[in-house]
């Protein structure tokens, strides 16, 4: 498979860039994650970027133990990068997936310790899919 990054793609990578350091965890994923569109078998278009880490800020609120709570220099060096990579992008319009803490990559989900958006019943489900 070709990756190729969408054109819009460029001048955010550049503007990061100039703010700091960037930790790319992924920039395409094949298993149905918002980064992008698979055009055909061989070719895929990116147009969205896991960020790891920003400016000399780890963005990971991952945990050792679902019973252990959330350190607090985890949940400052996350919200710092966050701030960070929001405040030198671009002019213009995006989505924006915030971290969300969990025992390992992928989940399971652990609303309870949500920094960014706070825990809802279950009548309000917040790691649902959205097209």
């Amino acid at each position: 498979m070709t990756y190729i990054l969408a054109n819009a793609m460029f001048p955010v990578l550049a503007s990061l860039a100039q703010g700091g350091v960037v930790q790319i965890l992924s920039l395409m994923d094949n298993r149905g994650a918002p980064h992008g569109q698979v055009v055909d078998d061989n070719l895929a278009v990116c147009w969205g970027v896991d960020i790891a880490g920003y400016a000399g800020n780890t963005i990971n609120l991952v945990n050792a133990a679902s019973d252990d709570k959330v350190p607090p220099e985890k949940v400052a060096s996350t919200i710092a990068g966050v701030a960070a990579v929001i405040a030198n992008l671009p002019a213009g319009r995006y989505r924006l997936g915030l971290t969300r803490p969990s025992t390992g990559a992928g989940g399971p989900p652990m609303p309870s310790k949500d920094v960014f958006l706070l825990y809802n019943p279950p009548q309000f489900p917040m790691y649902a899919h959205l097209p």
